[in-house]
Formats: structure tokens, C-alpha cells, sequence
């Protein structure tokens, strides 16, 4: 079990960047859904599977589809108002930005947020707790629990007919075979994520780099092998980089940190090894899971003697990296495939609104992405994100569009000419899951 719980703790933090009955509905009329269309972005263009224009693609057309997401333009005080409480198993920053998202959301679309609540990882109180808030009215709840949970917190929500959603992580059957959905989910394709990375570091060593010999060059993948999710941001960043660089197999490097822990001071151990044993090589890639281990890494990269020209790090995250770069941090961590929080809340929290309007039910919601070539959905919705390749140049940038996209105040960067439209916060539903 302490295993199991080690792996649902870093799931949680990993997916920072970069989750997945009702309650009876009332009278009230459901509202309107966000916005259907928006411009292509105007600066750095969005990592995504497929082009992101906003949902409106080949797949884009079913009313469904575009519940759930916040219209400026739509009154929400002529519906009830709900309230909606955040449930964690752990603390941390992640989870406090991924609480004042919830809250800025919710005070939109006219519901009461609750603070977010944690069990300090014991289960029992968690859901013990769940039926507490539920005695005390609570309409519709946000879950990051252990995801061995799920199966009884989904019993528990049916049974008092309230609303629900799981963030960081998806909600599966972890007993059954594939281990199936139970809840549509908002969240990543992290083998697609770890592709980018590897594509990514191949772009950089033959840009930036191009007049160093390709047998100077080094690529270490920091990997956490435990947690199947992790793993596969390090194997798709490892064939998209061998699929272009077949000659650098050897070159190639993965620093397991299953022994270590997937932290900071792990991540430093691991590539510190690695380094100290491969003195050949004048320059090094580096790509990792998340932001504490890239920190890691860079500062074992720094020990070593290496500094931004000689090594970069790349990683699926980037709080961490804009808080380096606000305090004139300039180190080898260069570059994140980002996601700013309030976009990824913002479906979450509209979708717990549209189960307690009656708007949609799990069953129902998004079906067009329903990934109809994966068992594993189980017909349940798996809405991906946009996200972004978050640079020193366009940092700033990125974040002041996610605060005049949600009409937040979070970020106080220079917000001129920057509007909703600036970036995506939809993507297209990938052709893939489609038959």
C-alpha cells in the first residue's frame, strides 16, 4: 500500500502544467457554452496532437461537445447557486494554484467554493470526510484522492445523487482488467508530451548546436519506471529522439530515479552519476518528468561544470521555471511544455457545473471525445488540453493571456495587445479517436 500511495502522490504532483452520480438537476435553465472559436495563436504555437483551433474541427459539431467552458456573455446568477468543495490526499503549491484556479472559476459561474480540504494521505478520513461535506450540502466535488479510491468515492457520490470530477488523475477501475474509466477526464496524452520533448532536444542539437560533433552530445531521460504515467513522457521522448537519431543509441542515457525518489535531490543523485561516468561528452541534452526534477537536474548539470550553452533541460510543467526566471534565474533549465492552470481548471470546474445544472451527465458530456479506439474509455469522455512550449522569451506573455483569458489578476506582466484569442485554450479532437 505504500507503494500504491507513493505512486498516486507523484502522479499528482507530475501532472502540474499536466486528471480522469449526479445530482438531480433543477428547473433552472442550463447556460450557454463558451465560446466556439478563436483565432490561431499569434506567437509560439501550441503543442498539441493536432491543430488547436478551438474545438472546431471534424468532430467539433455535437452541441455536447461545447458544454462546460465559461461564456462571458451568459448571466449565471439566473441559475441556483451550488457550492463546490476540493477534496486533495496531499498539499503543496500545485495543489494551492490548482485551489485558487477552482475558486476564480467557481465565482464566475456564480457556485461557492469551498477551501480546499486534504486527509494528509489517509483514506479513511477522506472519505469519511466526502460523507461529512456531503451531510453539510455540498452539490459537487473535486477529487485528487488515491486513485484506489475512486471506485468507493464514485459509490458514495451516486448514492447521494451529487456531482463530481477528478483532476490530476483520471478515475478508473484500478481492480478491473485495462483498468477502464469510470468518469470522463480532463487532462494529457503524456507519451505525445514525452515525443515533443525528444522532437524538441533533437530541434535544439541541430539548431543551436549545429556546429558541435554529434559524438559530443549526450541525452540523459530522467525517468521514474514505478509509475506507468511518468514512464511515458521518458519512452516517448526516447523514440522520438532515436527515430531521428538512430546513430546516438549509445548516446542515449536513462537515469532511473526509482531508487532515489522522484524529487529534486534524486534527480540531481541520477544525473550526477550519469555525468560522472560519461566525461566524453561536451554538451548534454536532458529531458524530465517535472519541474522539481528538473531543478534537479540543473543543478547537478551546474556542479558538473556545465551552464545554458553547453546543456539544456526540458520538462512538462514550468511554475518552478517562471518563478527562476521572476528572480533573474537563468540556469539549464530552458524550456517546459506548459498548461497555466486556470485553462485547466476552467473545464473542470465548468463540467461539475454542468452535471449539477442538469446541462450534461458523465455519459453524455463531450462525446466527441470519447476515444472510440481505446477500450479503456469505457464511453466515457477524455478531453486533452493545449499546451504550450514556455521559453525566457514568451513566459510573460503566456501567463498575462491565461489571466485576460480568465479575467484573473494573477500575473502582473505588460498585457498589452494580448486578448482571449492570443492563444488556444481548446484543441481539436484528434483524428485518432475516431474510427
Amino acid at each position: 500500500m505504500k507503494k500504491t500511495l507513493a505512486i498516486v502522490l507523484v502522479l499528482l504532483m507530475a501532472v502540474s502544467l499536466f486528471a480522469c452520480g449526479t445530482k438531480t438537476p433543477g428547473a433552472s435553465t442550463a447556460p450557454s457554452a463558451a465560446p466556439t472559436s478563436a483565432a490561431p495563436a499569434t506567437n509560439a504555437p501550441p503543442v498539441s496532437p493536432e491543430a488547436t483551433q478551438s474545438n472546431t474541427g471534424k468532430y467539433g459539431d455535437d452541441p455536447l461537445d461545447k458544454v462546460g467552458f465559461f461564456d462571458p456573455d451568459y448571466d449565471y446568477s439566473k441559475n441556483e447557486r451550488y457550492t463546490i468543495q476540493y477534496m486533495t490526499g496531499a498539499t503543496g503549491p500545485l495543489y494551492d494554484q490548482s485551489s485558487a484556479a477552482f475558486a476564480l472559476w467557481c465565482e464566475k459561474m456564480n457556485c461557492d467554493y469551498s477551501p480546499m480540504w486534504s486527509s494528509g494521505n489517509d483514506n479513511d478520513a477522506f472519505l469519511t470526510n466526502l460523507q461529512t461535506f456531503i451531510n453539510q450540502g455540498v452539490d459537487g466535488f473535486i477529487f485528487d484522492p488515491d486513485v484506489n479510491s475512486y471506485m468507493r468515492i464514485q459509490e458514495i457520490c451516486d448514492e447521494a445523487g451529487v456531482s463530481w470530477m477528478g483532476f490530476m488523475s483520471p478515475a478508473q477501475n484500478m481492480e478491473a482488467e485495462g483498468t477502464p474509466l469510470i468518469h470522463p477526464f480532463v487532462g494529457f496524452d503524456h507519451y505525445w508530451f514525452g515525443q515533443q520533448m525528444g522532437l524538441k532536444m533533437d530541434e535544439w542539437m541541430k539548431t543551436k548546436w549545429a556546429d558541435v560533433p554529434k559524438e559530443e552530445i549526450g541525452y540523459i531521460s530522467v525517468d521514474y519506471s514505478m509509475a506507468d504515467v511518468l514512464h511515458w513522457r521518458t519512452t516517448g521522448a526516447q523514440d522520438a529522439f532515436l527515430e531521428k537519431n538512430p546513430d546516438m543509441a549509445n548516446q542515449f542515457f536513462i537515469a532511473d530515479t526509482v531508487t532515489t525518489g522522484p524529487t529534486l535531490d534524486g534527480a540531481n543523485t541520477v544525473v550526477t552519476a550519469v555525468l560522472s561516468e560519461q566525461t566524453t561528452y561536451t554538451h548534454w541534452l536532458v529531458s524530465v518528468l517535472f519541474d522539481d526534477i528538473a531543478m534537479g537536474s540543473a543543478a547537478a548539470l551546474d556542479s558538473m561544470g556545465f551552464d545554458p550553452d553547453t546543456a539544456v533541460v526540458t520538462t512538462i510543467g514550468g511554475t518552478s521555471l517562471q518563478n527562476q526566471w521572476d528572480n533573474g534565474i537563468d540556469d539549464c533549465w530552458q524550456l517546459a511544455i506548459f498548461t497555466p492552470q486556470t485553462i485547466y481548471a476552467e473545464a473542470v470546474v465548468g463540467a461539475v457545473y454542468a452535471f449539477m445544472t442538469g446541462q450534461a451527465t458523465p455519459e453524455t458530456i463531450w462525446p466527441s471525445w470519447v476515444n472510440e479506439n481505446d477500450p479503456k474509455s469505457a464511453g466515457y469522455a477524455g478531453m486533452l488540453l493545449p499546451s504550450y512550449w514556455m521559453t525566457r522569451e514568451n513566459y510573460q506573455q503566456l501567463l498575462e493571456w491565461s489571466d485576460v483569458y480568465a479575467g484573473a489578476e494573477e500575473y502582473d506582466y505588460d498585457a498589452t495587445g494580448i486578448t482571449r484569442e492570443t492563444y488556444n485554450a481548446r484543441m481539436d479532437i484528434p483524428e485518432s479517436y475516431h474510427k
